[in-house]
């Protein structure tokens, strides 16, 4: 999307960046569906029905020796809007990179950089796609989602902020 012609073609940044927002979100909701079907059909091999988190004889009871009540709606809409605002985070987060720094190179190893230090030390963005049974003990699932979201709010609003001087610049 950073051809010339493309972006001379949008008329202003504000234009393209809304264009790069909306390629994004297409992109991040598709990717997630697909992750999500590919769970579930992963995990209908493991097990004979698609939620036994309440069951003493489940892979959640092995590990957190505790059963759990939910739905099987409830696990599937949390998990996809993490795993959509995850991925919608990382690709704001990318273009907001791209704005200051402006080297498609370094941009993607300035990402790849903190997304490694990001899931070695801080487990904050790389593990909630995992969405660890600790989570849903903790009940924290819903806070990271809003966490998230605040974040990916305030990362375009940073990039219109960008933008927006650059265009004023001009």
């Amino acid at each position: 999307m950073d051809n010339i012609q493309y972006i001379l073609r949008c008329f202003s940044r504000r234009i393209y960046l809304f264009k790069q927002l909306f390629f994004l979100i297409i992109l991040s909701l598709i990717i997630s569906l697909y992750y999500l079907i590919c769970t579930i059909l992963t995990g209908s091999f493991f097990s004979s029905s698609l939620l036994n988190w309440n069951l003493a004889s489940s892979i959640f009871y092995m590990q957190t020796e505790n059963v759990y009540n939910t739905s099987f709606f409830n696990v599937i809409a949390l998990f996809f809007l993490i795993v959509f605002f995850v991925l919608l985070s990382v690709g704001i987060f990318y273009i907001l990179l791209k704005l200051l720094l402006h080297n498609t190179i370094i941009c993607w190893t300035v990402l790849f950089c903190i997304l490694f230090l990001d899931y070695t030390f801080f487990r904050n963005y790389i593990s909630n796609i995992s969405m660890d049974y600790l989570n849903w003990l903790e009940k924290d699932l819903l806070i990271n989602l809003l966490i998230v979201g605040v974040e990916n709010i305030l990362f375009i609003i940073l990039c219109f902020k960008l933008i927006y001087k650059k265009d004023f610049r001009e």
